[in-house]
């Protein structure tokens, strides 16, 4: 019994450590992401592009008989036209949008005014000067400085755009200098994120021209802008759907001429696309690759969008699938895998 117990007390302590050697490991791992954001960003970005494009250049190299250097550069001279084409439609929208931002605001003082003729504004207390000017509310300069920010932020985007392609191109590079495909543990992983970045790209892609489709039959402008940002924010889980179904809502509301049943189609439809993709259609495509519990997701989502911010709601999921799959195949660390997959019956109780 005596022998038991040290055996079982040694078992405690083991399993102890780990846990606080691992609180500690994620804190540092944390700080280091954090700090070395401008580097890991770029180059995660790459790793998943080249997962998406390495069929097409492995098709190109296989039937097309290109040579190896060729399909590289008309890949990725491929995926810079896509980029500048989306870009271009999206800059030109804003751009639109911008010139015609007056008749905007007067659509809103319209509706302010409706708002208070109807007694809604004295309910809350609100009371409202005889003339509106929104320019007035803006403090000077302040147009000036958000212009200076958006130029900036398009700037960064390019040169990080640059820098993504160029590790791409070495990683893709890499792959078709490989005569057999990985197995094991490389293996796995890498089927596993092939087949959540395939899918998420191809549902993105169907999700996005369905919005862009309805809106622009319907006559609500920026059509194309919003099926760009139904596209991107698909790859946030559960948040980027509801986010991509309210952002149009503002612009329907202030729309001058539109008709209350373009109005509740133009809500209600990319709302039910978003529901029976990403509920119905997604989960049976996907089905086990991340093997993560939903509660994993979240935690997940909360972890890397504090840590890489936005970028970091996109790629945090299928890097947490990445790092359960790292800690599966190590025997002290499995238990933890089994945690974040919500196989409560092979956590640590069983060692």
């Amino acid at each position: 019994m005596e022998a038991s117990s040290v055996v079982e007390e040694t078992e405690i302590n083991r399993k102890t450590q780990t846990v606080c050697l691992m609180i500690l490991t994620a804190f540092a791992v944390a700080v280091a992401l954090y700090w070395l954001k401008p580097a890991f960003v770029p180059f995660v970005w790459a790793f998943f592009l080249s997962v998406v494009l390495r069929p097409a250049v492995k098709f190109q190299i296989r039937y097309l008989q290109f040579p190896r250097a060729l399909a590289l550069m008309v890949t990725l001279g491929l995926v810079l036209v896509t980029i500048a084409v989306v870009g271009g439609i999206i800059a030109s929208s804003i751009a639109d949008f911008a010139a015609n931002s007056s008749q905007y605001e007067q659509t809103v003082e319209r509706l302010i005014r409706q708002a208070e003729y109807a007694g809604l504004l004295k309910t809350f207390g609100i009371t409202l000067p005889e003339e509106l000017d929104f320019t007035a509310l803006l403090p000077p300069g302040s147009l000036r400085d958000v212009v200076l920010r958006m130029t900036n932020v398009i700037m960064s985007a390019l040169s990080r755009g640059m820098l993504v392609i160029l590790f791409a191109a070495f990683l893709l590079a890499g792959y078709t200098l490989r005569q057999e495909p990985s197995q094991g543990f490389l293996g796995e992983m890498e089927a596993s994120v092939k087949q959540y970045v395939t899918t998420k790209v191809l549902v993105s892609t169907v999700t996005g021209l369905l919005v862009f489709s309805i809106l622009a039959l319907l006559g609500i402008p920026y059509a194309i802008s919003f099926g760009a940002f139904a596209f991107v924010l698909n790859f946030i889980p559960t948040i980027g759907s509801v986010l991509a179904t309210i952002l149009p809502i503002p612009i329907i509301l202030i729309m001058p001429g539109i008709s209350s049943t373009s109005t509740i189609l133009a809500v209600a439809l990319p709302g039910i696309i978003q529901i029976v993709i990403g509920s119905v259609l997604e989960p049976k495509i996907m089905g086990k690759s991340l093997d993560l519990h939903p509660i994993t997701v979240l935690l997940a989502l909360i972890f890397w969008g504090v840590v890489w911010g936005f970028e970091g709601l996109i790629l945090g999921v299928p890097i947490t699938a990445i790092i359960r799959i790292i800690l599966e195949k190590l025997k002290m660390t499995a238990p933890v895998a089994h945690l974040m997959a919500g196989r409560l019956e092979k956590g640590w109780s069983k060692g």
